[in-house]
């Protein structure tokens, strides 16, 4: 933050964050070294087959990061290449904003991820079953009320935020919404390989999609534009999810498999609260802002009201309650 405040060069910046890394990298050793000796890396401890065995599931990650290489730089580079940077701005600038709105479910998403390795470990298959079923419920509501919410209110966040309202492309941000909402999805879905260490195949697979999409974006974008490549982008996200969702069932004995009846409905909600919100969000640029606000507002609060009842929160809130009375019986 300081570095950014002063103004400093790229290659400074750069430097301030692997320096930052560093620092943390040795900070975490040191705390292992004085509480688990055992656990400082070390070549000593172990043989090359050994190695190798634990590297090469490993290397995946590594393919997986490349993965997001080619979903999110990748596009950056292919557009300003052949559209150039103006559309570059617009691009990057309205994936960013639905990007942040998508943090609030990772973070819940990794918040049950001890609690998922623990009952993976323990082979608890009828507990594992019950935590994916109610946090996917929870992550189900979320997923259209963050991602028309902020669809609805991007001409405010373009206005406030960036002082460039004419930058707001209703079609760009209509697709980037719709590709939002599937890797909202996605991402709570490939927690569940990732934390398990299942991830080999969802890194094949995902590798094979992204790199299509480059390809396919590199053939259409000049003569078709940027809808090109977020339709193309779309399709692989899609598929990515429909297969890490036959992936999440493999995890679990055949008696145990979680139920694919949400998705559909999930789709159903998807479907009708992009069609609600075709019209507001390619007039509400002309809008005062207080009036683009509240209509935002209103239709997220009654995609929760809706997705409360449609997906069953009934039953988490229920959960939770009893959490908090047992909690507070205790310390009591």
């Amino acid at each position: 933050a300081t570095a950014v405040w002063t103004r400093a060069s790229f290659p400074v910046l750069a430097l301030t964050q692997l320096a930052s890394m560093v620092l943390f990298a040795a900070i975490a050793l040191i705390e292992i070294r004085v509480r688990a000796p055992i656990l400082v890396p070390s070549l000593r401890y172990g043989k090359g087959r050994d190695m190798i065995a634990v590297l090469k599931p490993s290397a995946y990650y590594g393919l997986y990061a490349l993965c997001t290489f080619l979903a999110f730089q990748g596009p950056v580079l292919l557009i300003e290449k052949l559209l150039g940077p103006a559309a570059v701005a617009i691009f990057a600038l309205s994936r960013t904003i639905f990007s942040m709105s998508r943090q609030c479910l990772i973070i819940l998403t990794y918040s049950i991820g001890q609690e998922t390795i623990t009952l993976i470990a323990r082979r608890s298959w009828a507990q594992l079953r019950r935590m994916y079923d109610l946090s996917e419920r929870v992550v189900l509501l979320l997923v259209p009320v963050l991602t028309v919410g902020v669809l609805l209110i991007c001409p405010v966040l373009f206005t406030l935020w960036l002082h460039r309202p004419h930058l707001y492309d209703p079609t760009l941000c209509m697709l980037m919404a719709a590709v939002s909402a599937v890797m909202g999805i996605k991402e709570h879905k490939y927690a569940f390989q990732n934390l398990s260490n299942r991830h080999e195949g969802v890194a094949r697979f995902s590798f094979v999609v992204y790199a299509s999409v480059i390809v396919v974006s590199a053939l259409t974008l000049r003569t078709l534009g940027i809808d090109a490549f977020m339709i193309a982008w779309l399709a692989g996200e899609v598929s990515i999810t429909v297969y890490i969702v036959i992936q999440n069932r493999l995890l679990f004995p055949a008696e145990f498999r979680p139920s694919l009846a949400p998705l559909p409905r999930m789709v159903m909600v998807l479907v009708i609260a992009f069609a609600a919100a075709t019209w507001p969000a390619r007039h509400d640029a002309a809008w005062p802002l207080t009036k683009i606000t509240l209509v935002a507002l209103a239709g997220s609060t009654s995609l929760a009201v809706a997705c409360f009842f449609i997906f069953g929160l009934k039953e988490v809130r229920d959960v939770f309650r009893g959490r908090i009375r047992r909690r507070f019986a205790s310390t009591g």
